[in-house]
């Protein structure tokens, strides 16, 4: 049973915030009056938008999520109080954006969130391709650690992507954050979803491409339903076995297959820091064509089994399989 005060679900996955709640948070005057808002927004989605705004008077700087409160033809009220509740079911989160007031209009829903100042790790993969592996350890740690708390309270944020985890200052040394929680669900049919997702980022941030990414839609779809994982040497000769193994164990077919968010962080590659010399144990070293996994991943699997894949991450380039593409020693 949901035992939060004042948030409480309303059934297909949504949650609701109750009267005296939402007035909490919820600011009668115009935005304007009390920030002073850019008019250019730094991020953009299909039916929001992300500008900066300074406070007036604290010279504090926040970031002023802009959310359409009709979307085709209907109202959205529904969908924008259930990413308030979530929100507020992660307040005091370090590794989440902490959400600090609400505006209403009568066209728009403005989010004040905390505004992580070092942007999206998106940008550090267009501008530098992929992290060091010491570098994807870190993010993950911490984009695990903000999956296992809304894990805990039985939410999936269910678009877990570069353009959603933020940087917390300057350096990845100083934290991320994770964001944007409009397709999140309260009790889905598997909170493993995410993981998928999980493998797929950790994939990118060490290579900088896909694992599934095809010429194609169909054939990505395909290499994805198929499980087609394969780690090139010329990608990932620097990489250790433990972090391949850690890929291995969250892109599984069957959701019951994949570690969950804790298991995520006690694995040896994020839990150990002398792990990236550690041979795992048959790590590496699977028959052609497994991946480690059973005879059913060479069975086409249904999009229901992966929501989330073939939107995960904006990064498509396809894996290139010879040795053509030369990359630096790590």
């Amino acid at each position: 049973m949901f035992t939060e005060k004042g948030i409480f679900p309303i059934g297909d996955g949504l949650l609701d915030v109750d009267a005296e709640r939402f007035n909490g948070l919820l600011v009668s005057h115009d935005i304007n009056e009390i920030y002073e808002v850019e008019q250019t927004p730094f991020a953009r989605g299909k039916f929001a938008a992300v500008r900066r705004a300074i406070h007036k008077n604290t010279g504090s700087h926040f970031a002023a999520k802009f959310l359409k409160r009709r979307r085709r033809a209907q109202s959205s009220d529904i969908e924008i109080k259930h990413e308030i509740a979530v929100l507020i079911l992660c307040e005091g989160e370090e590794n989440i954006v902490n959400l600090n007031a609400v505006h209403e209009t009568r066209s728009d829903t403005a989010l004040l969130l905390e505004l992580a100042t070092g942007g999206e790790l998106q940008t550090i993969l267009d501008n530098e391709e992929c992290l060091t592996e010491a570098q994807a350890r870190h993010c993950m740690r911490e984009v695990l650690k903000a999956l296992k708390f809304l894990h805990d309270r039985s939410i999936a944020h269910l678009d877990l992507k570069p353009q959603n985890i933020l940087l917390a200052g300057e350096r990845i040394e100083d934290g991320f954050k994770l964001c944007d929680f409009g397709i999140s669900r309260y009790e889905p049919l598997s909170l493993l979803t995410d993981i998928w997702s999980v493998g797929v980022l950790t994939y990118v941030l060490l290579s900088g491409f896909s694992p599934f990414g095809g010429n194609t839609k169909q054939e990505t779809f395909l290499n994805i339903s198929q499980c087609a994982l394969t780690f090139p040497d010329n990608l990932f000769c620097g990489v250790s076995p433990v972090a391949i193994d850690f890929i291995r164990r969250s892109l599984r077919i069957k959701p019951n297959d994949r570690m969950s968010a804790a298991g995520c962080l006690e694995h040896v590659w994020l839990k150990d820091e002398s792990s990236m010399d550690r041979q795992i144990p048959g790590a590496g070293h699977h028959p052609a064509g497994s991946n480690g996994l059973d005879e059913f991943a060479t069975v086409v699997a249904t999009l229901t089994l992966f929501p989330d894949a073939p939107t995960t991450p904006k990064v498509i380039r396809k894996a290139p399989t010879g040795e053509s593409m030369d990359r630096p020693p790590r």
